[in-house]
């Protein structure tokens, strides 16, 4: 558990490092695969972190991409209709049949 511990301490760390442009905690969200690693891992994040993370798991990091899109066009996308998409986007892929997730996005 020790190295789950010291990569959600580093994870914690970089949020960190990023809040010296802010005069508070901004919406911070951790995102991808890295986040299955399960609660030890977030509440190591967690305890590093000044700021209280959201944590997505999965292939959601696709949707910072449709906001950077949608924000170029003038389009802005609120934390709350982000969450929406996120939990659309983990609904339907979880919605697939096992061996399709399996073959195509790698996971079981």
């Amino acid at each position: 558990m020790s190295i789950i511990s010291e990569a959600g301490e580093y994870v914690g760390n970089a949020i960190n490092a990023c809040l010296n442009n802010f005069d508070k905690c901004p919406e911070v969200s951790v995102v991808g695969g890295t986040v299955q690693a399960g609660e030890h891992f977030k509440n190591a994040i967690e305890k590093a972190s000044k700021c209280r993370p959201r944590f997505f798991p999965g292939y959601d990091v696709c949707v910072g991409g449709i906001m950077i899109v949608s924000n170029t066009l003038g389009n802005n996308i609120s934390a709350e209709e982000r969450d929406k998409i996120v939990t659309e986007l983990e609904h339907d892929i979880m919605k697939k049949p096992k061996e399709r997730l399996r073959d195509s996005l790698g996971v079981i």
